[in-house]
């Protein structure tokens, strides 16, 4: 099982949790009350003179002692519920923490095999410029994200869903590009032939920014989860990079999608034109550019 996946099921059961917790807290209240109530009723009962009363006083606490009962018992049930989801919640973290070390055990073991590979091609270079010529390009044929110049890089980085393409995205591309803002988006960078993953890895590191324009289609896809993990971790060594706009999402569904987003400010499709967010961008790239 994926680590996305798994991340995943663990943010559902964190949320079945909440759920429950909140359930027992409404339970309880109740209970409270009732015993409250059960309480006054038996007081009423000994201190009324009247029989008629007294037969409403003995069917009230009846009534609020079988609402007692009740409560008690489902606030068990939901307490063993809470206990269960918290077993299946520990069982799922610790599926991540293994998945998580099988992941860093390959990937070290991936670089280990590119550091020896390196180490191999550098011993067999010669002296002469021919020769060391023929090995840089090798070079830079296997490693074309070490090789990027400022005239290559990109002011913004598009992430979204190709399903928003028509709807927003098109629109928004167009706006920034009038002003000027160098964008990275695939319908202009990824030409027949060019290589898909290689060419969203250089965009991505040759971006100041990214705009993510998160959707229901966006999460819901393999390939823009993947994206956005791979800005995720981009943007906690760079800081203010991720730039997120809501597009026909709750901001609850957004942060649902991703807890990391619910300290970011984000712009919502529905409160702003594409041109105002275009305005609102090269006013956020001038002040970074100036300091």
């Amino acid at each position: 099982m994926s680590i996305s996946t798994i991340t995943s099921c663990i943010w559902r059961i964190q949320d079945n949790i909440n759920t429950i917790l909140k359930q027992i807290a409404d339970k309880r209240k109740k209970l409270s009350e009732a015993q409250s109530k059960s309480s006054k009723a038996y007081a009423d009962a000994l201190k009324t003179k009247s029989e008629s009363t007294l037969k409403s006083k003995i069917f009230e606490y009846n009534r609020q002692n079988d609402n007692i009962a009740r409560l008690t018992k489902e606030i068990a049930e939901l307490e063993k519920k809470y206990a269960n989801k918290n077993k299946e919640l520990t069982k799922e973290q610790e599926k991540l923490q293994k998945e998580q070390t099988a992941e860093a055990k390959k990937t070290s073991q991936e670089r280990l095999k590119i550091d020896n590979a390196t180490d191999k091609k550098l011993k067999t270079l010669t002296q002469t410029v021919k020769t060391v010529q023929l090995e840089q390009a090798k070079l830079k044929q296997l490693y074309p994200l070490l090789t990027v110049s400022s005239e290559d890089a990109y002011d913004v980085f598009i992430s979204h869903a190709s399903e928003d393409k028509s709807t927003f995205v098109d629109g928004l591309v167009k706006e920034l590009v009038e002003r000027e803002v160098k964008v990275w988006y695939d319908r202009k960078v990824l030409t027949w032939g060019r290589s898909i993953r290689q060419n969203i890895d250089a965009g991505l590191r040759q971006s100041k920014f990214a705009i993510v324009v998160l959707s229901e289609d966006y999460i819901r896809k393999y390939w823009t989860q993947k994206e956005f993990n791979a800005l995720f971790n981009l943007g906690s060594q760079l800081g203010d990079f991720i730039l997120p706009i809501w597009h026909n999402i709750t901001p609850e569904r957004a942060q649902e999608f991703s807890p990391m987003l619910s300290d970011s400010i984000a712009l919502k499709s529905s409160d702003y034109t594409q041109a105002e967010i275009a305005d609102l961008f090269v006013e956020k790239l001038n002040y970074d550019n100036n300091g």
